[in-house]
């Protein structure tokens, strides 16, 4: 029975496996986080206050499960899936242990956990804290904690040492993934006023004293976090914005798990947080109602008003006493807290499970509920399949939600529905005007379009234009590798090479050298007068791709034909003329060409004419007969005396060559 609840979750939830990461910290903290991989992953978790949250265990755990099946989203899915099953099931033996400590039947104890266990799984509240793959820590804490609560209940019916070191032990791990129960102490008095050992003859104060230890680790990880995070100062967000926040969040996860309806992935907090009376009055009398009513039934229903203080407990840590972030409140703040709404919705099914005639109506509710709930968490579950799709999501519930528009585009420009993408830039910059990032993102996205453009009339020989349309590109993003060197090489095919060289420039960064890049440089600097350069940056593009077709053949075209007769060399010529012919099939007429002008610098004179006959017949069987009168034209000078062949040197820096 106790491996039920974890079932009937995985069978509900498993189209998470099939979802993707998203643009919401999954980046940093997943795809791009080298340091999960590194073979000092241990000594880094426990260092490091990465995305502002001191959590090594999780790191850990994302590190084993990566070295063990890869770094795929489902790979992340199946663990917060997996980990989230096992919280049901153990939900579900925490509620066997509280029904027998409040002295239920074993009929009526297996009901309650079944329907505390699933009604927490299930619940759509769940569903963030498990699609989205960076909140993995909050599904990981929980696991521990509530393995701390179950040792904890049976070393509270009957005290015994160990249980009560292992009940630490599980209660430091569940810090270690995330601090996000310092409070739980109180929760374990709870449990012992539950369990009545603070009315037994044993002084109150040794059990009091029993819970220093909890108290020193949860004071630990508390600072780490603090060091880690950082807070909004009180100008920011003023004493009376938090405390209204504060004072109403019980009352809304309350009802958000009553009405799980409109779920955002981000309920962004105000732009000018400011005190709000109404919620500050309703939160405060909800919380005061609902302690007045625990409290009052706390003889013949002692479990609700310890489940009514853990769910402040834990919920504490989130309510916006201490706000860091842009959310004002998240479903995954309520994950620790929903435990305990499904433990009090579980004793109200123990409580009227004894009315026989209430029994087939419990049941059947029950029923409806789990239902209800494990179909609208699927569907929720479909809202986080990519970023594009949660974002559209949580903008069709909150137009004005700057944050998730601004995300929006940045998902739509990543997917290259640029149009899209700027117009929602446009609409954010039309809420937030003076939001930097947007504008700088929407400058950068008109650079990518006038890129494209310029790539479109270079295409079609338009390259005039083309190198305007480039130029203003860089005006918007000097940044765009692609664009300078684009306008460089259409700028050589202009003949305006001295322009062109400093486009044609490596980046510092360029490791190993573009091959494209380097030929079209080579070329310009020839037609400027310096062979010398030109054959250097060859040579060292060469000995970063070897196999490169393209520059073995300018480089050998260059070492047999300049007119500097120090660049010169017709062993090394012929040497990379003659693997550029073979690798080319010996159907190439220009690298047969190549390889006569190095036949002919070499002094191999009879090769090179026979070498330059078969160019020309290649070039005229292949229909071209200018490129055969070219080449027949050209060798008339090296077969005479070795010098140049002039400008046409090199392969025309436009073309590719493929890699052999």
């Amino acid at each position: 029975m106790a491996l039920l609840p974890a079932i009937v979750t995985a069978a509900a939830l498993w189209p998470v496996l099939s979802n993707g990461f998203v643009n919401w910290d999954d980046p940093d903290a997943l795809i791009h986080n080298r340091a999960l991989d590194a073979p000092h992953v241990v000594t880094w978790a426990f260092g490091t206050t990465h995305m502002s949250h001191y959590q090594p265990l999780s790191w850990l755990t994302w590190a084993v499960a990566r070295r063990w099946a890869g770094a795929g989203a489902a790979v992340h899915h199946g663990v917060s899936l997996f980990v989230h099953a096992l919280n049901a099931t153990l939900t579900y033996v925490l509620a066997r242990r509280l029904g027998r400590v409040i002295g239920l039947g074993a009929l009526a104890a297996r009901a309650a956990a079944l329907v505390a266990a699933l009604l927490f799984s299930l619940h759509p509240l769940r569903v963030e804290p498990l699609a989205w793959a960076s909140s993995f820590p909050y599904v990981l804490a929980l696991a521990p904690m509530l393995a701390c609560l179950i040792v904890y209940v049976g070393y509270a019916s009957g005290p015994s040492w160990p249980w009560l070191v292992a009940a630490l032990g599980c209660y430091t791990l569940s810090l270690l993934a995330r601090p996000a129960a310092p409070g739980l102490s109180l929760v374990l008095l709870g449990i012992d006023v539950l369990a009545g050992r603070l009315r037994s003859s044993r002084p109150s104060v040794g059990v009091l004293a029993e819970k220093l230890p909890f108290v020193i680790v949860a004071a630990a990880a508390t600072l780490a976090e603090a060091a880690a995070r950082s807070f909004a100062t009180l100008a920011q967000v003023g004493p009376g914005a938090r405390l209204s926040d504060a004072a109403l969040a019980p009352a809304l996860y309350i009802a958000r798990t009553l009405v799980p309806v409109r779920l955002s992935p981000l309920n962004v907090l105000s732009l000018f947080p400011r005190t709000s009376w109404p919620a500050l009055v309703v939160g405060l009398l909800f919380i005061v109602v609902v302690t007045t009513a625990a409290w009052k039934v706390r003889r013949s229903r002692p479990e609700l008003l310890l489940l009514w203080l853990a769910f402040l407990v834990l919920l504490g840590p989130a309510v916006g006493l201490a706000p860091s972030g842009l959310q004002a409140t998240a479903d995954r703040y309520a994950y620790l807290p929903g435990v305990a709404v499904g433990l009090a919705a579980g004793a109200f099914v123990a409580r009227a499970w004894p009315q026989t005639a209430l029994r087939s109506a419990l049941l059947f509710t029950a029923l409806v509920a789990v239902a209800s709930l494990g179909i609208a968490a699927r569907r929720q579950v479909g809202w986080w399949r990519d970023s594009v799709t949660l974002w559209t999501r949580a903008t069709a519930l909150d137009p004005h939600n700057d944050v998730a528009v601004y995300n929006l585009a940045a998902a739509l420009a990543e997917r290259g529905d640029v149009d899209a993408a700027a117009a929602r830039y446009e609409e954010l910059l039309r809420m937030v005007p003076d939001h930097a990032p947007a504008r700088r993102n929407l400058r950068l996205l008109e650079a990518a379009r006038l890129e494209r453009e310029a790539g479109n009339r270079a295409e079609v020989g338009r390259l005039a234009e083309a190198v305007s349309l480039y130029t203003a590109a860089l005006e918007l993003d000097s940044a765009r590798a692609h664009s300078r060197k684009s306008r460089g090489i259409a700028l050589v095919q202009l003949g305006r090479f001295r322009e062109a060289l400093p486009d044609l420039s490596a980046s510092p960064g360029d490791e190993p050298p573009d091959p494209e890049l380097a030929s079209a440089r080579a070329f310009a600097l020839i037609q400027t007068g310096m062979e010398g350069e030109a054959r250097r940056i060859l040579e060292e593009a060469l000995r970063a791709s070897p196999r490169h077709v393209g520059l073995a053949h300018n480089l050998a075209r260059l070492l047999a034909t300049a007119q500097d007769r120090a660049v010169r060399d017709g062993a090394r010529a012929v040497e990379l003329a003659t693997a550029v012919a073979h690798g080319t099939g010996g159907r190439d007429a220009r690298a047969l060409a190549t390889l006569a002008a190095a036949y002919a610098e070499a002094g191999r004179l009879a090769e090179a004419r026979r070498t330059v006959a078969q160019a020309a017949a290649l070039a005229r069987a292949g229909g071209e007969s200018e490129l055969a009168e070219e080449i027949e034209s050209g060798a008339g000078g090296y077969l005479i005396r070795p010098r140049a062949a002039g400008p046409a040197a090199l392969v025309n820096p436009g073309d590719r060559q493929e890699e052999r």
